[in-house]
This record gives C-alpha cells, sequence and structure tokens, in this order.
C-alpha cells in the first residue's frame, strides 16, 4: 500500500511540473495573439483598442520589445507627436 502512494505522490509532482510548463507555453502564446489583435486593431484605425491589447501583451511578455514597437507606431498613427518620442525615451535601454 504505501508503494502505490509513493507512486501517487510521484505522479502529483508530474502532473504539477506539466500544467507550470504547459501554462507558461500557453501564456507565451497569449501575448503573441495580443499582439497579432493590436496590429489589426491598428490597421482598422482602431487605436484605443489596439493600445490597449498590445498593453496587455507587454505585462504578459515584458521581455518582448514587439508591443513597445507596436504601440509607437499606434501613437505616431494618432499623430501624437510628443507620444512616440516619450515612449521611446523609456525604451532607448532596451536590449532586442
Amino acid at each position: 500500500m504505501s508503494n502505490f502512494r509513493t507512486k501517487l505522490s510521484g505522479m502529483k509532482y508530474w502532473f504539477l511540473f506539466v500544467f507550470i510548463v504547459l501554462s507558461k507555453v500557453v501564456l507565451a502564446q497569449s501575448a503573441e495573439d495580443y499582439i497579432r489583435q493590436g496590429i489589426a486593431e491598428m490597421e482598422a484605425g482602431q487605436y484605443a483598442a489596439a493600445l490597449d491589447l498590445l498593453q496587455k501583451a507587454e505585462k504578459m511578455a515584458p521581455e518582448n520589445m514587439a508591443p513597445v514597437y507596436e504601440m509607437g507606431m499606434v501613437y505616431y498613427l494618432q499623430k501624437s507627436i510628443n507620444k512616440p518620442y516619450l515612449f521611446s525615451k523609456n525604451c532607448s535601454g532596451a536590449t532586442v
């Protein structure tokens, strides 16, 4: 009986490990989905919706510079003269 409990306990840790790994993969895909949706909204002229989606992507994957770049494009397309400059100043230390 104790051998069965040991196997069951080991399986719990295995399932926990698999769950953690898969959740990381799903989160990374979700950030990419938000970026794609944000770009589509930007191209449709829906700038507020695009910024919302791109900000979500940035929060999910802060190491990814794609949402930052696309947000700069949204500010440029909105003709917010100072926004792209101030926005890029915050990103000047980032590595690509």
